[in-house]
């Protein structure tokens, strides 16, 4: 059974993602069960709490959703428990008008549209790096479609790459607030929509960059890239 997670889950919630060695997730249930903006679900199978999953709304226009923390212990993998936790969380957020939903990238499916949109955007052949760290990756979908991708970097930043403004805006929101807002964002000053966003945030530029080459450059596009592009640099 899937349901709304109540106060009297959060040991069994955490018990079940230790299980899986995310351990430390009492302070993350205790967070994010307070907050009118998200929801926790559990999955309960013959009185235990057998996974946990939840939702988070980022206010638009448009709305966008985070899908997150979707845990199955290891006795119940591949039961489909997974699948059904993260459809209640897309239905809560469909419900308050999300239209775009993002989901942690670990299914390896999504990787090659990955590849493809960061080739388009960069010119670059950057896939060794990506699925480096595609395990703290997001992405953007519609449906069966990646409409983008963000690799958050261990050093700090990382490339957001997207396809359409609405899906790299999205996931720019995402990274700043897993990173609670970190000290600098890195994006070619030619993506006016990201620039002008920030801008309204109150975050401006107090450094550039002049991107050089030695040899001819490799085609980019600008508007596509609403996050560092260099995997060197925070």
């Amino acid at each position: 059974m899937i349901r709304p997670f109540r106060s009297s889950d959060l040991e069994g919630a955490v018990a079940a993602n230790d299980a899986v060695g995310w351990s430390g997730r009492r302070a993350l249930f205790d967070y994010y069960s307070t907050r009118h903006d998200c929801a926790l679900f559990v999955a309960e199978v013959n009185g235990e709490i057998a996974g946990t999953g939840g939702a988070t709304i980022f206010p638009g226009p448009p709305a966008t959703g985070w899908v997150h923390d979707i845990v199955v212990r290891p006795g119940q993998q591949r039961s489909g428990l997974g699948g059904r936790l993260t459809e209640a969380a897309i239905a809560w957020l469909r419900a308050r008008s999300a239209a775009a939903v993002l989901l942690l990238a670990t299914d390896a499916g999504r990787l090659p549209a990955s590849y493809v949109l960061d080739y388009a955007a960069t010119g670059e052949d950057r896939r060794s790096f990506i699925e480096a760290f595609a395990s703290s990756g997001w992405v953007a979908t519609a449906g069966a479609d990646v409409l983008g991708f963000h690799v958050a970097c261990p050093w700090g930043g990382g490339p957001i790459v997207a396809r359409d403004a609405d899906a790299g805006l999205a996931l720019l929101r995402r990274a700043a607030a897993v990173r609670r807002m970190p000290r600098s964002l890195g994006l070619p000053e030619a993506n006016r929509v990201a620039v002008e966003y920030l801008n309204k945030l109150g975050i401006t530029a107090d450094r550039y960059v002049t991107r050089m080459w030695l040899g001819a450059p490799p085609p980019w596009r600008a508007d596509m890239i609403f996050g560092v592009f260099n995997f060197g640099v925070a």
